[in-house]
């Protein structure tokens, strides 16, 4: 019975200190933030393309159109989301004028971000 908890309880202070180690940073919940608002802008980019096949004009437009996106991304990115340390764990959360949302969570080396994510009005946060 003695093994079983001092087993249990090493089992559980393991897993706490790999938590506490692989905890991502500021810095990889930005980044994974970031290639994931790129990846949904170069989404709608495709359907542009695809939607105006016959317009030679298109695909500059569109690709003048990513690299602003891209420098917006990485603004609001950089200013406006900060993240919550709870040492085991991380919360994402973005700073809009009127609160602060929760939009993900880090834990043992990976960031997870919620479908509210989606749904998030930048205009808010640029006022």
């Amino acid at each position: 019975m003695k093994h079983t908890k001092i087993g249990t309880i090493a089992a559980v202070l393991i897993l706490f200190i790999i938590a506490a180690i692989t905890n991502p940073s500021l810095e990889t919940h930005k980044t994974l933030l970031k290639e994931k608002l790129y990846k949904k802008m170069e989404d709608e980019r495709q359907k542009a393309i695809q939607a105006y096949q016959g317009n030679m004009w298109t695909e500059s437009i569109s690709d003048f159109g990513m690299t602003l996106g891209k420098q917006f991304t990485n603004r609001i990115v950089d200013q406006l989301v900060y993240v919550d340390n709870f040492f085991f764990f991380s919360i994402t959360k973005i700073d809009l004028a009127d609160s602060d949302i929760i939009i993900g969570v880090g834990f043992f080396g990976t960031v997870m971000f919620f479908s509210n994510f989606n749904d998030i009005n930048l205009n808010s946060a640029a006022s």
